[in-house]
């Protein structure tokens, strides 16, 4: 109830700050397999030593059971905490069990009421920037320790010296900033954690606010990362930080989980940080939530692709991860409450695909972190030989990004057509089509919309040759940019033009998209931002579009590509088309003709599909049925080109989720051409 209270009381800001509340059944799920496993490992070794008779390392053992101390650097309103404790008296009283009188013995407490509390200062500690929240905290503690042994604390059992029932948990629960130099160092005494748990805040970098400064230098804790304080979409979210601090305060054989964006695996940002985790970290196991699955959402949060981390600070080698398959939400608590992360590991479950799960942590360093299919390395495998291209062999192609003008700056240089008409031959010239909207670019089509922008970059060395030259282009931006600074009449941030201008027909794909989606050129445009842009300075580009948007091709880049958020939305922008699409196959010009012809009578039932500039689609079902066609007859060639048989297809068309009529047509031509 008080959590939910919490949860009202930062509804307004906790967008800003960064704060989600952790559903129940996650918290519960990540504190056993943290907690609950260090004590049960510790009461393993204790009847292990009891069964020996070996009375010293019996003692050992147990003032190591006393001496565990769990950590949430982002406590909130302490619901992690909450669990933990009553985790904690549960593994108590097993102790107890297993050992009578332990408690009396090594405690010295024979009331239930003193040892609760006893356990909760013993082993609970918290930290948050919110000190509303801390109170509350303290409150849902107090409460879980009379849930824990509510007799214990009924007032017909209170005594007159006992005047102060609750104790004071401002040691515990501290107030402050946890990634700061003054929060406290595993140097000092006894300042280590055995668990560290929670749910870190998940701050851009451009929100992070006052500590942004101190991370700007490219060091933090022993971690040396790339810092571009001006460019915010590659610098590192905050939760990093916090992953990087927790490391360092996690004492060995320690034991750390957060539930975490799945982002960080992937990007050259975050590299750093999984290279800090490789090197002071044992096993790690990634629980990954399915793309269509939101851990925190509800109307008023867009919600965010999850996984729980999980690792282990001992001598550990491995790398596990693990992408739940089943979307129902009920699925994954009833799946969640089941098993323990070593059951998942070690067991045959079908609620994960096992096909793609373990790798030797000596292979991710400087790499993402993301663990594809063996199908899928059997066929990158096959694809690593001379006669397949990849894109970043300059020799055949060449993948580049669009201009990067601020948005209001680059409308003033934006004209019409009709306007473009007026100018005579020569303006014309620096006059070209572009593509705004990343929207436009669509699968087999560019959306045609009259938009034209004026590039006279490396042109004109002084405004008096431009007037000249170019009279009406002056007149229009010279009424237009009041701001004339030098070179006023350059477009802003102009990138890669001469590959723009030398390209002639070239593929252009937007930077984000469920599927393949590239699109044939042949009109020069320009296109803005992250967007990416492709040609192919050897083979027949229509050749290069069929094999790109093929189901081959798609099924390649959705394995390995970059996932957007970790959702099912990929990253399309230009070092990620380079370095990670499907190669391309050498062939023949006469095999090249094949797919080639294919994808101009595509290209040409699809462009009648839109019959105006607006891009409105005319429905006609027998042209939609021979796009499907010409489609399919593509799907195929590619296939076979690749050398792929009908088994390796099936599982390419069923990791797709192709419905099975489509796949019994396109079994049926394979088996016909």
């Amino acid at each position: 109830m008080l959590g939910k209270a919490y949860e009202f009381h930062v509804i307004e800001r906790r967008r800003e700050k960064g704060i989600y509340y952790t559903p129940k059944f996650i918290t519960k799920f990540i504190v056993e397999n943290t907690v609950g496993t260090l004590f049960d490992n510790v009461l393993r070794n204790i009847e292990a030593a009891l069964q020996e008779q070996d009375l010293e390392r019996v003692k050992k053992l147990i003032k190591r059971f006393f001496e565990i101390r769990i950590f949430d650097p982002a406590c909130g309103s302490g619901n992690f905490l909450t669990i933990a404790l009553k985790v904690a008296w549960n593994k108590y009283n097993k102790i107890n069990e297993i050992i009578p009188n332990t408690l009396e013995t090594f405690s010295n407490i024979k009331d239930h009421q003193k040892l609760i509390i006893k356990i909760l200062l013993r082993h609970i500690y918290g930290n948050d920037t919110d000190k509303n929240a801390l109170e509350i905290a303290k409150l849902n503690l107090w409460l879980e320790i009379i849930s824990l042994s509510p007799g214990d604390f009924h007032y017909e059992v209170l005594t007159s010296e006992k005047n102060q029932i609750f104790p004071n948990l401002d040691l515990n629960l501290t107030n402050g900033n946890f990634l700061s130099d003054t929060f406290i160092s595993k140097s000092q005494n006894d300042c280590g954690y055995d668990v560290i748990i929670g749910n870190p805040p998940y701050v851009p970098w451009n929100t992070i606010g006052t500590e942004r400064k101190s991370l700007e230098s490219g060091q933090y804790e022993g971690c040396y990362y790339e810092c571009r304080p001006n460019h915010p979409d590659s610098q590192p979210n905050l939760y990093l930080f916090f992953l990087i601090k927790a490391v360092n305060l996690l004492n060995n054989n320690g034991k750390l989980s957060f539930i975490l964006p799945q982002e960080w695996l992937f990007p050259r940002y975050s590299l750093a940080f999984r290279n800090y985790i490789l090197n002071y970290t044992g096993d790690i196991y990634n629980l990954k939530f399915p793309p269509d699955y939101r851990a925190f959402r509800d109307e008023n949060i867009t919600g965010t692709n999850s996984l729980i981390l999980f690792l282990n600070k001992d001598q550990g080698t491995n790398y596990f991860e693990y992408q739940l398959n089943e979307i129902d939400e009920k699925t994954i608590q009833d799946f969640l409450r089941s098993y323990k992360i070593e059951q998942i590991c070690n067991s045959e479950i079908k609620h994960f695909n096992r096909d793609k799960n373990f790798i030797k942590k000596s292979k991710l360093n400087n790499k993402r972190w993301e663990v594809q299919s063996k199908f899928f390395q059997t066929l990158r495998n096959k694809l690593d030989h001379p006669i397949f291209k990849k894109l970043t062999n300059k020799e055949y192609f060449r993948v580049f990004g669009g201009f990067q003008p601020p948005i209001e700056i680059s409308k003033k240089f934006c004209i019409n057509e009709a306007l473009r008409e007026t100018f005579h031959q020569k303006e014309k010239e620096f006059v070209y089509r572009a593509i705004y909207r990343a929207s436009r670019i669509q699968r087999y089509y560019l959306e045609e919309r009259d938009v034209f922008w004026i590039v006279l970059n490396d042109k004109f060395d002084n405004i008096k040759v431009l007037r000249e030259a170019c009279p009406h282009i002056y007149k229009i931006l010279d009424s237009r940019i009041k701001n004339k600074k030098k070179k006023w009449w350059e477009f802003p941030n102009v990138r890669n033009l001469e590959w723009f201008l030398k390209s002639g027909n070239k593929l252009l794909i937007a930077r984000t998209s469920n599927h393949n989606s590239f699109a044939l050129d042949s009109q020069n445009h320009l296109i803005k931002g992250t967007n990416s842009a492709l040609i192919s300075l050897k083979l027949d580009i229509k050749y290069c579009l069929g094999i790109l948007n093929s189901k081959l091709a798609d099924y390649y880049y959705q394995e390995y590509g970059y996932s957007y958020h970790g959702g099912t939305t990929k990253k399309y922008e230009p070092q990620k088309v380079k370095n990670y699409m499907i190669p391309i196959k050498i062939v023949p010009e006469e095999k090249q003709k094949i797919i080639s012809n294919l994808v101009d009578e595509l290209n040409e039932v699809i462009s009648d599909k839109f019959k105006n500039k607006k891009g409105i689609i005319i429905k006609n079902r027998d042209r939609d049925e021979k796009i499907r066609e010409i489609d399919q007859l593509i799907d195929i060639h590619v296939f076979k080109l690749y050398g792929l048989s009908l088994d390796e297809i099936t599982y390419i068309l069923e990791y797709l989720n192709t419905p099975q009529s489509i796949q019994k047509e396109i079994f049926t031509l394979y088996t016909t051409i």
